[in-house]
């Protein structure tokens, strides 16, 4: 058996600053994954380090008016975790990410958001809508170059969805990505000698 490494691919990166830019989907990240959800209806994200709880998270994907050297739109997106808290006067804790960014952004939230029992269509509400991202360059712990989104601000200008972003692909990456993650993890285990077996 001959077994070869794929080449590594090299991405444009989308260009620093304020770019102009469209929602083109909102993804329930731990849905994509295929996790099971909890008895509120929650698809829990195990983060990487076991000392964090399992949270809700949510992508946003965004295409912008800038394009590759191919003519597509870049794209670009945003995870965070899937909660609109936001203290109280008098209160101690931070606004939630996710709640920070689309306020932010301009989208108004319903009064009660962040009450128990209360739910929020963020597909409805986002699909479609106008926004500049402050792009940013940063390096991860390899020292591979990422086009991060900072910050997602409101927009008057108007970028039409290129209609080339595929929903389905994108949740099956995840999906991939995830179960590579556990079978890497598993492996770690083992070698390691914590497997649970």
């Amino acid at each position: 058996m001959i077994v070869t490494e794929p080449e590594k691919k090299e991405y444009e990166l989308a260009p620093e600053g304020m770019i102009n830019a469209v929602c083109v989907d909102v993804i329930d990240v731990g849905e994509a994954m295929g996790v099971t959800p909890d008895k509120l209806g929650r698809y829990l994200v195990q983060p990487k380090d076991p000392n964090h709880k399992a949270k809700a998270r949510v992508r946003l994907i965004f295409e912008l008016e800038a394009k590759m050297e191919d003519g597509r739109p870049f794209t670009s997106h945003l995870e965070v975790p899937c909660s609109f808290y936001k203290p109280n006067p008098g209160q101690n804790g931070q606004i939630a990410k996710l709640r920070d960014q689309l306020e932010n952004w301009g989208i108004k939230l319903p009064a009660d958001l962040g009450e128990p029992g209360t739910s929020l269509d963020l597909a409805a509400l986002l699909l479609g809508q106008q926004a500049t991202l402050r792009i940013k360059h940063n390096p991860d712990k390899i020292g591979r170059m990422w086009a991060n989104i900072s910050a997602i601000n409101p927009s008057n200008a108007v970028v039409e969805p290129s209609g080339d972003w595929d929903r389905d692909s994108a949740r099956s990456r995840l999906k991939d990505r995830a179960l590579k993650a556990a079978v890497e993890g598993a492996v770690s285990a083992v070698k390691d000698g914590d497997a649970p077996y």
